[in-house]
């Protein structure tokens, strides 16, 4: 299983980087989709590992499915950007290289999985939601809470664990 975030640069490729802000991870700085492809390669992507990984360029989104492919994995991807475009993108790229069966979907972002499923709807969704969205003072509100935001979408319910997302919660989800 790969986990893998994706980030569209304005020249319109998807590329796999955690943070929306380069600044935490290479020796860039500033929004990722403020880059173009070419300046995102340039950059380095060690920052958190220099020693262990002296020379790491951002994967773009074919690169990832290359490497997941070849090593039979799975891809958890991330769609991180809101930018509508990007998830055409994503769409035809997935189509292109073949990897309908590698890959399942999530997003911070509603409105990019409700076109997701417009565009792709075999794609399996996952919704993902902030610690502290399931509140434990009231777990039946919490839980509609959940569903309300999950089942127009046909998309799974991934919420950060904390102290929030409690026994009480999860009993009552499995029921």
């Amino acid at each position: 299983l790969s986990r893998t975030t994706c980030i569209f640069p304005k020249t319109g490729h998807l590329v796999i980087v955690h943070d929306t802000d380069l600044t935490r991870t290479t020796n860039g700085s500033g929004n990722a989709e403020n880059y173009t492809l070419a300046e995102l390669k340039a950059l380095n992507a060690n920052k958190p590992m220099p020693a262990g990984y002296p020379d790491v360029k951002i994967p773009t989104l074919e690169e990832q499915i290359d490497l997941a492919k070849v090593h039979g994995r799975m891809i958890m991807a991330e769609i991180k950007t809101s930018t509508p475009n990007a998830v055409g993108t994503y769409v035809r790229v997935i189509r292109e290289q073949d990897a309908e069966a590698l890959i399942d979907t999530m997003s911070f972002h509603a409105s990019q999985l409700k076109l997701m499923a417009q565009l792709m709807p075999e794609m399996p969704l996952g919704l993902l939601v902030s610690a502290g969205t399931v509140k434990q003072a009231d777990t039946q509100k919490s839980l509609r809470d959940a569903l309300m935001l999950v089942q127009p979408l046909n998309a799974t319910f991934n919420t950060g664990y904390d102290r929030e997302l409690n026994k009480n919660f999860l009993e009552a989800a499995k029921h």
